[in-house]
């Protein structure tokens, strides 16, 4: 062979493995995802193809949750379902047959690829090919507008529920907590000797110009680290009364140093007319029993009812 047909020959081939390089360059193909969704995918042997999907596949949220089923494993390989961990595709490829390659130029094998996932059912109709043009590297599913809409709300709504969960649990912690709490204190007042005050004051409380209602105070008990003022409420109206909140202060005589004390009434609560109820006011403010003035101030259906002693 003379220099210039080898020179040439060498051009030509050249020429053909650069045309065969670019036709490999990697492409992508979308297709619009539905409900029922129907594709033909060629595969090239030795090249693979990913299947894309717009969420992630194995999220627990889905319903029905992601499975997979292929028809001719022979041909085909699939990643397998236990493998697709927090990723959003599955990739589909050619297994080498025992003949050598060439026994996909002689004849074309098809296969099923079966994907359900949160509604979506993907029936993909798998077939080798040796034409490049035919080759796509990623097959993009894309939602249509609406069903994009859908799942952005639908994920919205997961979050949602996510968080809604979180609080709720963080709230059973906390009355559990709080629980804890409030039996430690019941069982360190039990094993105290509390001392005994006697009060023994009765007030008339004025809801207006028919309707009064009458309080007993009878005593404290103190305790190292609680007091509690015991004392009845005696509904003398004509109507029901709801005592929503109770608030406490002491001051001196002159009024001048009022103090706010922290706590809990077991009054809060409807008081049917001529209904008598007995009542306590814990707080771990000692300072209620040893003031010169204390206000007891209750907060009704009817406006506010004001006791002092």
């Amino acid at each position: 062979m003379n220099s210039h047909k080898f020179i040439l020959l060498l051009i030509v081939c050249l020429s053909c493995g650069q045309a065969f390089a670019a036709s490999v360059t990697p492409k992508k193909r979308t297709v619009e995802l539905k409900e029922f969704t129907q594709i033909v995918v060629d595969i090239v042997p030795d090249l693979g193809v990913n299947i894309v999907f717009p969420f992630i596949l194995d999220s627990d949220k889905h319903q029905p949750p992601y499975i997979q089923r292929l028809t001719n494993d022979n041909v085909f390989s699939v990643t397998k379902q236990e493998d697709i961990r927090r990723q959003n595709y599955t990739s589909v490829s050619v297994n080498r047959p025992e003949g050598g390659g060439q026994v996909f130029t002689q004849n074309t094998y098809i296969g099923n690829l079966f994907l359900s996932v949160d509604g979506y059912h993907i029936s993909i109709t798998l077939k080798t090919t040796t034409n490049l043009k035919k080759h796509f590297t990623d097959i993009i599913l894309v939602p249509s507008d609406k069903d994009r809409k859908y799942l952005i709300e639908k994920e919205v709504a997961h979050i949602r529920k996510a968080q809604n969960e979180e609080h709720e649990r963080r709230l059973q912690e906390l009355d559990a907590k709080a629980m804890s709490m409030a039996l430690s204190k019941v069982g360190s007042v039990l094993v105290e000797k509390p001392q005994k005050i006697n009060i023994k004051e009765e007030i008339e409380g004025v809801i207006s110009t028919k309707e009064t209602m009458m309080m007993f105070f009878d005593k404290f008990y103190v305790y190292n680290n609680y007091t509690i003022l015991v004392y009845e409420i005696q509904n003398g109206s004509s109507k029901d009364i709801v005592v929503n909140r109770t608030e406490v202060s002491s001051s001196d005589k002159e009024r001048t140093n009022v103090q706010t004390v922290i706590s809990a009434s077991t009054c809060d609560r409807k008081i049917k007319s001529g209904e008598t109820v007995f009542c306590a006011i814990t707080t771990e403010n000692n300072i209620i029993a040893k003031s010169d003035l204390l206000n007891i101030s209750l907060l009704t259906n009817f406006g506010k009812v004001d006791a002092s002693f």
